[in-house]
């Protein structure tokens, strides 16, 4: 087995079938995301529209950041090569230490099996793999925001990139959904009405009674509870979640000390990020890691859920809660 399919194994438990279900049921037309968001039936055509923007070399965190203004270039004294800007922001200062945790344990990793001067260009089996990848996965951007494998250096950065797509940024998109939107006048999928502009009629019945005027521009109640359920469900870590650290037990080397080594090394870096979240969620100053609901921010937390976070209901599977935290190996859900 080539050693670069044993490593992204873990990151693609349950993709595929995630995905089929995703199409079937979600995406489809009259789906959930058509009944749900006010965008309604236009919601794949934008969702298309912005894909036309979608380049694989800026799904790299440290790229992101620089992108959207919240970090510049450091390649000097920072390991991300990126410095954050913007000391209150949970995501991107929690995700750059994931993600140099990622790029160390995947750099490790590709030095055990490559020399330092391989040269990628002559691995078959590699470059027919991203071949697929451009051509055949995004046949649509496969000119744009691509790099060429040629080096290590360039497979140990989409290599990090892929499984930080999988692992840490989508835990931090997917699994705060319901702490967001399970209270639906928090984030509601659409309004019945449109929000009054200054000194109209409809602003004067706002000023006038407030909560009848939102109770009638929220959903329908039916509307409001399906669309709390699929939170719950979109929000919730499988009983047999594998975490970023852990390993699926056909995926270890026992043959391979030092390989297990290195990973050791990663996880042991991973505890020490989970100590460094939970100090800066004890910082006051930091309003944005708690918000006026007073919710710590721990979506980037790498620590798993306990073995209490497991819910059980009489005549049904262990279940996992909706815990907020922990990051998936795989997008699972």
């Amino acid at each position: 087995m080539h050693p670069i399919h044993r490593l992204l194994d873990p990151h693609f438990k349950d993709t595929l079938h995630i995905n089929a279900l995703a199409r079937g049921m979600f995406l489809n037309a009259g789906g959930i995301l058509e009944r749900t968001l006010f965008t309604g039936e236009f919601s794949m055509r934008l969702s298309s529209e912005l894909y036309k923007q979608w380049r694989f070399e800026e799904q790299a965190l440290p790229e992101d950041l620089v992108k959207r203004g919240m970090a510049v270039e450091d390649k000097q004294t920072s390991p991300a090569g990126v410095k954050v800007i913007v000391e209150d922001y949970p995501y991107a200062n929690d995700g750059i230490e994931i993600w140099v945790a990622i790029e160390t344990w995947v750099k490790d990793y590709c030095n055990i099996f490559y020399t330092p001067n391989y040269d990628v260009k002559e691995d078959e089996e590699i470059q027919a793999w991203w071949f697929e990848i451009r051509n055949e996965g995004h046949g649509e951007r496969k000119e744009e925001g691509w790099y060429d494998l040629n080096t290590l250096e360039d497979l140990i950065k989409a290599l990090t990139t892929i499984i930080w797509i999988t692992s840490g940024l989508h835990a931090a998109v997917n699994f705060g959904q319901y702490a967001y939107a399970g209270w639906p006048p928090n984030r509601p999928m659409l309004l019945r009405k449109f929000i009054p502009k200054q000194d109209t009629k409809e602003s004067k019945e706002e000023e006038d009674n407030q909560e009848k005027f939102m109770a009638e521009m929220m959903p329908e109640k039916f509307e409001m509870e399906f669309v709390i359920a699929v939170m719950d469900l979109l929000s919730r870590h499988t009983s047999d979640e594998v975490y970023l650290g852990q390993r699926p037990p056909e995926n270890t080397w026992e043959e391979r000390e030092d390989v297990n080594n290195k990973f050791k090394e990663f996880r042991d870096r991973l505890g020490e990020i989970d100590k460094n979240i939970k100090e800066r969620n004890k910082k006051s100053e930091l309003m944005n890691r708690w918000g006026n609901a007073k919710i710590p921010y721990k979506l980037l937390d790498p620590d798993p859920p306990t073995a209490e976070a497991l819910s059980k209901e009489e005549d049904k599977p262990e279940k996992m809660g909706i815990t907020g935290m922990g990051i998936p190996n795989s997008i699972s859900i």
